[in-house]
């Protein structure tokens, strides 16, 4: 039913009457409709599932693990501070669409990406990972006319992570509302692709992998009540009513409190800063949860993140260039340590060179084998001609492919953004045509983070 005040107030009361270990209040989500509220959800369980009740039901008999943990998993996590460092993100707002399967499991997938790269949120570099596209998880996974409407379920989502995989967010932003699949032609050498999914039904399992490894998907029966949640521990109220299935991502949980901690994705003006605590056992949230495994391709690939310098003054060059391996990060940007999100580029499988961020591919036209000819810098999403593929030399150049053309570039400012000059010649020898890469930092090595004792 649609919220109001007058359910608002009754339920504080029962609330206080109960002792509840949760408050509610007025959110975000007050003035949407009876028929808004239900695509806040999107769950839609297949033949075969644990049905609603028989996922309740699995929950309440879990309830004996919790009282007898193993003794090697961790009592409490929370991967939004480990030591200060936030590998979950702030939560999203799937809008009035039936799409929350597909942000849970992006969302997971997200934390777990990051604990493998060792990257947080927080961190200096933090821009060196992006949020994959729950936009063509949900549009182009579902492939429905009517997706918004008929929800989803975690198993084909996962499915299709490990079958299709997916491109970073800025390729294809989410829009609330039924629509074709809209992802950009180039996002195929920009995939991240799962290879492994893991289900598990046991709680000390599901406490063992959030304790180590990273988020879980869950599932979760959303009664009217929580829709009202401001803050702590939610427990189902008396007489509530059942809406329907959601989905969350799991990010620690607290013996002490008992309770799991979840990532919504209703905004952050619902619960607490869009997060919420849901009380062991309650409405069938730990019955069964999803974990992403292992990953065959994260983009971008490892690789050290460079810059490109003037062997004269050292000043650095605002342009392309850097490391000439598929998927490795380059930088090109004129400042000593430019870590901000448009000064950051990749060099795809196909030879071209992708703004990390934007997905914009730089292209560069024309070229002679006249020193000082002028040469043409632009950017374009499918860069298919051959005099838009360049190559990095031996010397540290840039080479259009199948030619002797070198690209090479003078100037240079501090300031981002300045113009700088291009030009073209076979045999760049002078002094200040001379640039060279500069070490900045590297990624790490693809191993699983392990989560520090709280």
């Amino acid at each position: 039913m649609a919220m109001n005040e007058e359910s608002l107030t009754l339920l504080q009361r029962t609330l206080s009457a109960e002792s509840a270990t949760w408050t509610a209040g007025r959110n975000s989500l007050f003035v949407l409709t009876d028929e808004e509220l239900k695509l806040r959800l999107g769950v839609t369980i297949p033949p075969g599932a644990l049905s609603v009740e028989e996922r309740e039901k699995q929950s309440v008999l879990n309830l004996q693990q919790h009282a007898a943990p193993r003794g090697d998993v961790l009592t409490a996590i929370d991967w939004r501070n480990i030591g200060g460092r936030d590998f979950v993100g702030f939560p999203k707002d799937q809008g009035s669409c039936g799409s929350c399967v597909a942000f849970s499991v992006a969302a997971t997938l997200d934390a777990r990406i990051r604990l493998i790269r060792n990257l947080a949120n927080n961190d200096p570099n933090s821009i060196l990972l992006t949020d994959l596209s729950e936009a063509q998880l949900f549009y182009c996974g579902n492939a429905s006319n009517s997706a918004c409407s008929l929800g989803w379920y975690p198993d084909d989502a996962f499915a299709f992570c490990e079958s299709n995989g997916l491109a970073p967010e800025y390729s294809y932003p989410y829009t609330s509302g039924n629509q074709p699949c809209g992802v950009s032609p180039n996002w195929t050498y920009l995939v991240t692709k799962l290879k492994k999914t893991g289900k598990y039904f046991d709680v000390n399992q599901m406490k063992g992998w959030l304790s180590s490894q990273g988020p879980l998907t869950c599932l979760f029966t959303v009664y009217s009540d929580f829709y009202y949640y401001a803050a702590g521990i939610y427990r189902r109220s008396s007489g509530s009513v059942q809406e329907g299935s959601h989905s969350l991502s799991v990010i620690g949980f607290n013996d002490l409190l008992q309770a799991w901690l979840c990532k919504n994705s209703w905004g952050t003006q619902w619960g607490e800063d869009g997060f919420c605590w849901i009380g062991y056992g309650q409405c069938g949230i730990d019955a069964e949860m999803w974990a992403p495994d292992s990953f065959d391709t994260i983009f971008p690939q490892e690789g050290t993140v460079c810059l490109i310098e003037s062997t004269m003054v050292g000043l650095v060059m605002e342009g392309p260039g850097g490391d000439t391996n598929p998927g490795a990060i380059v930088n090109s940007a004129p400042a000593l340590n430019p870590l901000i999100s448009f000064q950051l580029w990749v060099f795809t499988s196909d030879g071209h060179i992708v703004n990390l961020e934007s997905g914009l591919v730089l292209s560069i036209a024309g070229g002679s084998t006249q020193p000082g000819a002028a040469v043409e810098l632009a950017t374009q999403v499918v860069p298919s001609v051959w005099y838009q593929v360049w190559t990095m030399s031996a010397d540290g150049h840039i080479g259009i492919a199948g030619m002797d053309l070198v690209l090479d570039i003078t100037g240079g400012s501090w300031d981002p953004g300045t113009p700088i000059q291009t030009w073209t010649r076979n045999f760049p020898n002078s002094i200040n045509q001379t640039w060279k890469l500069s070490y900045i930092f590297g990624l790490p090595a693809s191993a699983p983070a392990t989560a520090p004792k709280p």
